[in-house]
């Protein structure tokens, strides 16, 4: 009686050991696969950056240092703020109340 006992507690073992080493293989399968998606995913997100422009608008820099612009804030060229007054924009001493904040005060 002790042998088929032993042998049951031997094959008890053994799909154990056989379901344990599944389970770390599984463990690796998905260690794996989680690497490969992780690398998939930064060469994804580089690609995508070098695709994107640098900057949303159009460069303003001279290399040569000189300026062609007119730092005149009255000419509407210049503006720091990319903003610039439009030509026929009133200039204040219209009627309306004094203090009215009708429009920009350029």
């Amino acid at each position: 009686m002790s042998t088929r006992d032993g042998s049951n507690a031997g094959a008890a073992a053994r799909r154990r050991a056989g379901t344990l080493a599944a389970r770390e293989q599984g463990r690796r399968r998905l260690n794996a696969a989680t690497a490969t998606v992780t690398v998939a995913s930064v060469a994804a997100v580089v690609g995508v950056i070098a695709i994107l422009p640098g900057t949303s608008h159009a460069s303003t820099d001279n290399p040569s240092g000189s300026s062609s612009e007119s730092a005149n804030p009255d000419s509407g060229t210049g503006s720091q703020s990319g903003l610039q007054q439009p030509q026929n924009a009133p200039q204040g001493g219209g009627s309306g109340p004094a203090g009215s904040t009708s429009g920009p005060t350029w």
